[in-house]
């Protein structure tokens, strides 16, 4: 490189470090000035504070010449109200606060920026308050959908004795969230390796229920072996095993496929007439046979109601089905099949979720799988799978104490947040991942108020910088601005 090129780069590489000082240091200017203005205005609503007498605070706005200041312990009440609204309501952030000037007009109201804080820091402090516990439970594994670019990794704490003692499925008052982890990817090997984080501090379970994902069995098996812990049983969850057997019976049978033609022709012509309300829900791709049960209730519905052979009036609802729909008499030995499959699977579900598996729940189940041939696919590993969980749950030793076998607490857990997250704007995982704790067990005002004093606003932003990655929002920003820089490694690329 000559002189005169190097004398070039030199200037273009000064001008570029000029640049980006010049902007760093006129973001720092219009930093500086808001904090003095803000340091300004506390001064001076402190002096109106000290100036003004205790019994005129109470007074209503008309009988003073100026607003009241802000009550400090009714701030602390709405604080605790809008994070219940959040957490209990289940309403939007920017609805708390519209919300609060209907049920309390002429109290301060506060931005809806400041009520995700408060609920985040709500969220942390049930984090930071997980320690281990003597009575025996289960941990309930999951993950998320992808989001954007991010998965979320859940484990939740249930009490081996959460059934017996609500005689019914557990709910999410039940559970509590003692890990919450954000990743572009998960997989065996960072699944055991948050699994010992998690376990380390929470202490270890009896058992460890999931789905039958791969990379949550690796997972599991990974951690097992390094915290040298086979005794923790591994629980199969009960629904995605039913799912599973269901598709192995039906899904490569020729009269499932042509089931599935005739149930997208007829939905496709009833959803275009007056008879849309007799039109199925149209089957899934993914995670189909998940709710195909629904499907074998609408055929048996639609059965009736077409009739059997022979002519029948037009302008009846039998004689508009049939040139709608067509007749189901071509599918009527596969439907016997496939339905009484579908009631046996929903009865056994039933009986599981909301008894769990002991030795009366075991003869329950029992009964009702030999409704089924001998033969039947479904029989035969639903059979396997009871036997199992009842070995485990003698294993225990805990006599005739209910094991839970569903992971449909954690489904819950996950549907009441795509909820949150479709309301807010940018639908990614960033911190508002800490809402998830705050879903789980019971909040009251007491709670709430304990762990907006434990947690400060500082600390939720440590815990934002150490655990969440930059959000696609974020990285656009950067972009945008020019601070990208050609050796960045995007998160997505780097190992979780």
């Amino acid at each position: 490189m000559n002189a005169l090129a190097r004398v070039g780069k030199s200037r273009d590489a000064w001008k570029q470090k000029a640049t980006s000082r010049a902007r760093d240091s006129r973001y720092l200017r219009r930093q500086l000035a808001k904090s003095r203005a803000r340091v300004r205005e506390l001064e001076l609503h402190v002096d109106a504070l000290e100036a003004v007498p205790a019994r005129a605070r109470a007074l209503p706005v008309a009988a003073t010449e100026s607003a009241p200041p802000v009550d400090l312990a009714d701030a602390a009440a709405v604080r605790t109200l809008s994070v219940l609204l959040v957490v209990q309501a289940v309403v939007s952030f920017r609805s708390v606060p519209r919300i609060l000037l209907l049920t309390r007009p002429g109290s301060w109201t506060p931005h809806f920026s400041s009520v995700i804080n408060w609920t985040l820091r709500v969220g942390l402090a049930a984090l930071q308050a997980v320690y281990p516990v003597a009575e025996p439970w289960v941990a309930v594994v999951d993950t998320t959908i992808d989001v954007c670019f991010s998965k979320l990794l859940v484990v939740l704490r249930l009490p081996l004795t959460a059934l017996e003692r609500r005689s019914s499925a557990v709910t999410l008052s039940d559970a509590e969230v003692i890990a919450l982890k954000i990743s572009p990817t998960w997989n065996g090997e960072s699944i055991s390796q948050a699994l010992e984080e998690t376990f380390a501090k929470a202490g270890a379970p009896v058992a460890i229920l999931k789905d039958a994902g791969a990379d949550l069995a690796k997972g599991v098996k990974l951690w097992q072996a390094a915290a040298g812990r086979p005794s923790v049983k591994t629980i199969e969850d009960v629904g995605h095993v039913a799912a599973n057997a269901l598709k192995r019976e039906f899904a490569e049978t020729k009269s499932f496929k042509s089931f599935l033609e005739y149930v997208y022709a007829a939905a496709g012509r009833l959803w275009q007439s007056d008879l849309a309300f007799l039109a199925p829900r149209r089957p899934r791709t993914k995670g189909r046979f998940q709710s195909i049960t629904r499907l074998a209730r609408w055929a048996k519905k639609l059965k009736p109601l077409i009739g059997g052979a022979g002519r029948v009036d037009d302008k009846t609802i039998a004689g508009r089905l049939r040139r709608l729909a067509g007749g189901l008499t071509p599918h009527h030995a596969f439907l016997s099949r496939f339905i009484l499959a579908s009631e046996v699977v929903e009865r056994c579900l039933e009986i599981l979720k909301n008894k769990g598996m002991n030795q009366a729940s075991y003869r329950q189940v029992t009964a009702e799988l030999e409704r089924l041939p001998e033969a039947s696919h479904t029989r035969q590993r639903l059979s396997r799978w009871a036997r199992r969980q009842l070995n485990i749950q003698a294993r225990l030793g805990v006599r005739q104490t209910p094991l839970p076998v569903s992971t449909d607490i954690i489904e819950s857990l996950f549907g009441k947040l795509k909820v949150i997250l479709a309301r807010n704007p940018k639908a990614e995982f960033n911190r508002l991942a800490l809402v998830v704790p705050c879903l789980c067990g019971v909040r009251t005002e007491a709670t709430v108020a304990a762990a907006l004093r434990d947690v400060s606003h500082r600390d939720l932003e440590r815990w934002v910088r150490e655990n969440v990655p930059a959000t696609s929002h974020q990285a656009r920003l950067r972009f945008n601005r020019g601070e990208l820089r050609p050796d960045w490694v995007p998160k997505t690329a780097q190992s979780p």
